[in-house]
């Protein structure tokens, strides 16, 4: 192997490397950025569990009825808790 096509393969490694650390970098962000805009909301938790339970369990609108104030009545009481653990 000659000295110019071992440069060109250790370029083209550091290259490839470089270009992978940007792309996981930037989607990380993406990612990162709508995790914690999304759970930072949480009145809305309630509503995603209720949506979890229906579409994960199979649950009629009946049952969904049934468990919504269960689920009401606990995002209620943790809203205390978050706001006093989150200082």
């Amino acid at each position: 192997m000659n000295r110019a096509l071992e440069w060109k393969l250790i370029a083209g490694f550091v290259l490839a490397f470089v270009a992978g650390g940007i792309t996981g970098a930037a989607l990380g962000g993406m990612h990162a950025r709508h995790v914690f805009f999304e759970f930072h909301h949480p009145e809305l938790i309630g509503v995603k569990m209720k949506e979890q339970f229906r579409s994960e369990l199979h649950l009629t609108p009946e049952q969904v009825a049934k468990i919504s104030p269960i689920i009401d009545n606990t995002t209620a009481s943790d809203r205390f808790g978050w706001k006093r653990t989150s200082k």
